[in-house]
C-alpha cells in the first residue's frame, strides 16, 4: 500500500451576503491576500461574477452589491479552513485531496483505477461519466463526474503535473464538491488532528462506493495535519532560473562568450555569476 503524505482541504470558495458577515470575511480574505503578497506573490485585480477584489498566491477576495466572496486553495484553505467557514454562509465548493506516494512511481495508477470504474460501471444504471486523458509520458489523468457534477473526482500523478521535488512518485486524487452538497459537507469536516484521518476516510468511501479500490491503508493517528507548500512566485522563478537558465549560462560561459553574455546580462550580473557558476573572479 502507498504512503499517505498528505490529506487536506485543498480548495474553498465561500461568501457572505449579510451586511456584518460581509463585511467580515472582505477583512479575512484582505488579510490572506496581504500575506501571500508578503511570501512573494505579486498581488493582483480579481473580478469574478460581478464582484471586485484582489488575488495573491492562494488568496482571493472580492465584493459586491450581494456580498463577499472569497476563494483559498492548496496549504491555504486547509490552514485557514475553519476561519473561513466561521465567517461565511454559503460554500460554493470545496476540494478533499489525498496525496499518497509510492515506491516505484506507480506509473499506470490512473490506467488502473479507469479499468475497475469501466468494470463498475457495466453493473450501474446511471454511473457518472468518466474520462482518461493519456498524457503521453507526462503523466495520465481520470476524472470521474464532469464539472457540473455534484461530485467530480480526479486521479493524476502530482509529481508530474506540479514539477516539484517534493512530490517525487506521488499521486493526487481530489474530490470537487459543489452545489447541495457543499456547504453540508464543509460543516462536517473537523478540527485539527481529527482532519487528515476523516478527509482520507471521506475518500477511501467515495472510491469504494464508485468501483475503486483505495490505494491506502487507513491513515491512522500518525498522519499529520501538515501540508506541503505550493511555491511563492519569487521561488517558483528562482527554481526556473536555476534549472532551466543556469545550464545554459555556465556552458555559454564556459565557452567564452562571456562578453556576449555581458551585454545581454549586464557586466555587474556576469561578475556575480564568476561566483556562482565556480569562475574565477
Amino acid at each position: 500500500m502507498a504512503e499517505v503524505v498528505e490529506s487536506l482541504v485543498d480548495w474553498l470558495s465561500c461568501s457572505a451576503s449579510s451586511d456584518s458577515a460581509s463585511t467580515n470575511l472582505e477583512a479575512l480574505g484582505y488579510l490572506w491576500v496581504g500575506s501571500e503578497e508578503k511570501r512573494g506573490n505579486k498581488r493582483r485585480p480579481w473580478n469574478i461574477h460581478g464582484y471586485t477584489g484582489e488575488s495573491a498566491g492562494r488568496a482571493h477576495v472580492a465584493s459586491g452589491p450581494a456580498g463577499t466572496i472569497a476563494v483559498l486553495s492548496g496549504a491555504l484553505a486547509n490552514e485557514r479552513f475553519h476561519t473561513a467557514i466561521g465567517a461565511s454562509e454559503n460554500v460554493s465548493r470545496i476540494d478533499l485531496a489525498v496525496t499518497t506516494r509510492h515506491d516505484d512511481g506507480e506509473p499506470e495508477l490512473a490506467k488502473h483505477a479507469a479499468d475497475c470504474y469501466d468494470a463498475w460501471k457495466q453493473t450501474q444504471r446511471n454511473p457518472p461519466k468518466d474520462l482518461l486523458i493519456d498524457g503521453r509520458g507526462e503523466g495520465d489523468t481520470f476524472y470521474v463526474g464532469s464539472r457540473s457534477s455534484d461530485y467530480f473526482l480526479r486521479i493524476y500523478n502530482k509529481h508530474l503535473e506540479s514539477r516539484d521535488r517534493q512530490y517525487h512518485h506521488c499521486w493526487r486524487v481530489e474530490l470537487e464538491c459543489k452545489g447541495g452538497v457543499s456547504t453540508s459537507l464543509a460543516h462536517l469536516v473537523p478540527l485539527g488532528s481529527h482532519r487528515p484521518d476523516w478527509i482520507a476516510g471521506r475518500l477511501r468511501n467515495h472510491l469504494l462506493t464508485h468501483g475503486l479500490a483505495p490505494w491506502w491503508d487507513d491513515c491512522g493517528p500518525a498522519l499529520s495535519n501538515e501540508t506541503f507548500h505550493r511555491r511563492a512566485d519569487a521561488e517558483s522563478r528562482l527554481r526556473w532560473l536555476d534549472e532551466q537558465v543556469m545550464p545554459g549560462v555556465r556552458w555559454l560561459m564556459d565557452n567564452g562568450w562571456t562578453p556576449e553574455l555581458s551585454k545581454v546580462l549586464g557586466a555587474d550580473v556576469i561578475r556575480q555569476l564568476h561566483g556562482y557558476v565556480g569562475g574565477g573572479p
